[in-house]
């Protein structure tokens, strides 16, 4: 497995190119950039993204939407609660940014629990309500994409529109019970992993 990582946009978003270099498979996580960052990041690989996944609605997350599909053809997957941000462009992130465009729709609508292989690797699908009310989490193959539900030290703001403390605290109970050697891939900020938050995140404790 390869991860490409580039940060895109004002806010320092981390949009991900994950994909498996035996088959050529890729899947394109959180593209938060115009288009000429979306090929940016895509021009030297050489596979065929399947599918591009947001891990939430904000608009520092998915703004490289329609960008990302129109270069790749790819799916777009997004959980079902947080579907209706992608149309939804009145919001606080959206009027920061000057994102004001509809999205494309997404393609395919989660709600957790699902399996997404990219090539022959498989991420569990983790719904991570808290930051928003459809947050989701990939895990597999040891690394976590944690979009804005944890970060280095801190965790995802939780006083924007579809955000619930409660359920991020719920959201993280969930994280803690992965292996502590798992590699955390936030949707802001440095790699981390689950052991060095269990221990130094007092969001964790």
């Amino acid at each position: 497995m390869q991860i490409q990582t580039l940060r895109m946009g004002p806010l320092g978003t981390n949009t991900y190119l994950v994909y498996d270099d035996q088959t050529g498979d890729g899947m394109l996580i959180d593209p938060a950039g115009k288009q000429e960052k979306i090929e940016e990041i895509l021009r030297a690989f050489p596979g065929s993204v399947k599918y591009i996944v947001n891990t939430h609605g904000h608009a520092d997350h998915v703004a490289g939407n329609a960008a990302a599909k129109l270069l790749t053809g790819a799916d777009i997957l997004i959980h079902r609660f947080d579907a209706e941000m992608l149309k939804d462009r009145e919001d606080t992130v959206s009027r920061y940014l000057g994102v004001t465009d509809d999205l494309p729709d997404a393609d395919i609508l989660l709600s957790g629990g699902e399996t997404v292989y990219v090539g022959s690797i498989r991420f569990d699908v983790l719904h991570t309500p808290g930051h928003t009310e459809g947050g989701i989490c990939l895990f597999g193959n040891g690394v976590l994409f944690a979009g804005d539900t944890l970060f280095a030290g801190s965790i995802g703001r939780f006083d924007l529109p579809g955000g619930d403390y409660t359920a991020l605290q719920a959201s993280l109970l969930k994280l803690k019970q992965l292996p502590d050697d798992t590699v955390v891939y936030p949707g802001h900020g440095p790699v981390t992993t689950i052991g060095q938050e269990k221990a130094t995140n007092r969001y964790m404790r």
